[in-house]
């Protein structure tokens, strides 16, 4: 049952199995005014304007939040994410939408040109994608969203269609990102790990040369203060690794950076335990 309309709905708030505070002005109305709002009839984008196209591991923790509205449209926002996969077991950190123009994100899809230079990689030819990933969050979100209505979930296969997905995530993560041959998975660009701006990256950044500021537009200036956002020196060296990556088609192992963040991993644990 979806109980989106029923939340945001004063005169239905007391059918909420929670019972949320009636006021209109209460959290769990306004976070589920702001799931209605950024729905886009397949997933749910973090932000109508800075972040218009799916995000991976948004799509997971708002599928997580999704599930006490509507279990199906939280399972149908992981399917969505899920249907972008690349052959080789990836799930890209970014799923664009076609109706969103060009100039309204950097990197655009015209950036990452995922079904032409991740085509070794097997990226899909029927969408667009980034070529880079986020924390594995996925496989904890899809067995959260199928306990909170076991019935749909078998009815629909939601289980059975989603787990040889999220294995073959987890096995790209366990060999491919297995860089150091340690069995630790690392991330190959600071927005990888979620949290993309941290200083923890200042000192493996610093080894990395900065494309030209020419050579890209910084659409995330159009939302945002300045001092709120990375400066132009990282912004460069961001562009640069993904170029890079890019170029390579997508290969893994061959480029200027490479961490074992703990914080990735332990996220990785978790969605193994929840896969098992």
């Amino acid at each position: 049952m979806d109980r989106t309309a029923q939340l945001i709905t004063p005169s239905a708030a007391r059918s909420i199995a929670y019972d949320p505070p009636r006021s209109s002005h209460s959290l769990h109305v306004r976070a589920a005014r702001v799931l209605e709002g950024n729905w886009t009839g397949a997933s749910t984008v973090p932000s109508r304007s800075l972040y218009p196209h799916q995000w991976s591991w948004d799509s997971a923790f708002i599928a997580i939040g999704l599930r006490h509205l509507s279990p199906l449209r939280a399972q149908t926002e992981l399917e969505t994410l899920l249907a972008a996969q690349w052959g080789d077991g990836r799930v890209p950190h970014i799923v664009f939408n076609p109706s969103v123009p060009l100039d309204a994100y950097f990197p655009s899809p015209d950036f990452w040109r995922s079904s032409t230079a991740g085509h070794a990689a097997g990226a899909p030819r029927t969408v667009q994608t980034s070529g880079i990933v986020q924390p594995p969050v996925h496989a904890l979100a899809v067995w959260l969203v199928h306990r909170a209505d076991p019935g749909l979930s078998r009815a629909r296969g939601f289980l059975a269609r989603m787990y040889p997905r999220l294995a073959a995530w987890h096995r790209y993560l366990l060999h491919r990102r297995d860089l150091g041959g340690g069995g630790l998975a690392s991330v190959v660009h600071p927005w990888e790990q979620g949290m993309d701006n941290s200083p923890a990256w200042d000192l493996p950044l610093s080894r990395v040369t900065p494309a030209p500021a020419r050579s890209f537009r910084r659409a995330d200036l159009d939302h945002g203060s300045a001092e709120d956002r990375p400066t132009d020196l990282d912004y460069g060296r961001y562009v640069r690794l993904a170029t890079d990556y890019r170029d390579a088609g997508y290969a893994d192992g061959g480029g200027e950076f490479a961490v074992e963040d703990p914080a990735f991993n332990a996220l990785l644990i978790a969605s193994e335990h929840a896969l098992a």
